[in-house]
Order: C-alpha cells, then sequence, then structure tokens
C-alpha cells in the first residue's frame, strides 16, 4: 500500500504470484444448518492497546470462537481503507485487504485455519461508503461514467 504524496490517494495491489503462492491445507466447511455467526474487526481483536493483526486473531482468537460454538466468522473492515476510524467503511481499494493488519497471505492462513476449525468465513463488504479514488477503480470520468454523485465524494 503507498500514498500518493500531492494527491492523498492510496494505492493497495497484492500481486497475483502472492495470492498464488499460499497453499490452501483446509477445505472450505460446508455452510451448517443453524448458523451462529461471530462479528469481528481484526485491528480491535486483541485487548491491547494497539491495532490488532491477523496473526493474533488466528492464534489468540480464533480457537475460542471454535471453542464457544460458533460456526461462522464474519470478518469486517477488511478491506483496504486510509482513514483507520472509519472502522473499514471508507475503502479505497476492494481488490486488496488491510495491510495494517499484515501482509495479505496472513489473512489467508487466518481463513484457511478458520476452515479447518469447521468455520464458515464470510467477509463484509461496503460498498456504499467509498473513498473517491479514481486509482483504485471507482472513475469520474466520461468514458466510465460517473461512480459518485456530484458533491457526494
Amino acid at each position: 500500500t503507498s500514498q500518493d504524496a500531492i494527491t492523498g490517494e492510496i494505492c493497495a495491489v497484492v500481486p497475483l504470484a502472492d495470492v498464488d503462492a499460499y497453499c490452501w491445507q483446509f477445505e472450505r466447511p460446508k455452510t451448517p444448518q443453524s448458523l451462529r455467526l461471530y462479528e469481528i474487526h481484526p485491528g480491535i481483536a486483541s485487548s491491547m492497546p494497539h491495532v490488532s493483526d491477523w496473526t493474533h486473531l488466528r492464534k489468540k482468537v480464533l480457537p475460542r470462537i471454535a471453542e464457544l460454538g460458533y460456526t461462522g466468522l464474519l470478518l469486517l473492515g477488511v478491506l483496504e481503507h486510509g482513514y483507520y476510524a472509519s472502522f473499514g467503511y471508507q475503502v479505497t481499494s476492494y481488490f486488496a485487504p488491510a495491510s495494517r493488519f499484515g501482509p495479505a497471505h496472513e489473512l489467508q492462513r487466518l481463513i484457511d485455519e478458520a476452515h479447518g476449525l469447521g468455520l464458515v468465513v464470510l467477509v463484509e463488504m461496503v460498498h456504499s461508503h467509498a473513498s473517491s479514488n479514481a486509482r483504485e477503480g471507482l472513475p469520474q470520468d466520461e468514458v466510465a461514467g460517473p461512480y459518485f454523485l456530484p458533491g457526494a465524494a
């Protein structure tokens, strides 16, 4: 993730080679008849006064979620967002996980281990609070059309 010093736009890209490099260990579990969903934001998954990460969530929180009998995990604030206080609702990239929580392969590992514990994993996507960042595929031109209405971004 990088930020343009002049425009302030944030560019987040996960190279395809990085995505393809992860070796999945577990099959995705079947959707249970009764879904008990645990919602969690990775940044506040710790009681410590700092932004948490994928690894902490996987090692410290995920086992407790499974032990408590939940059958699904809903990850909030996963997509890249420039302003942390937005809780992930000012998305700047729909194609990259939030880098502040760690590298993409750690998110893959979290999802993989959740599957190993029998948890279905859902990722919340928030389209209505996107940041008007043309470099991230939210254009404001006559070719692609306006994504945002005048004065809305």
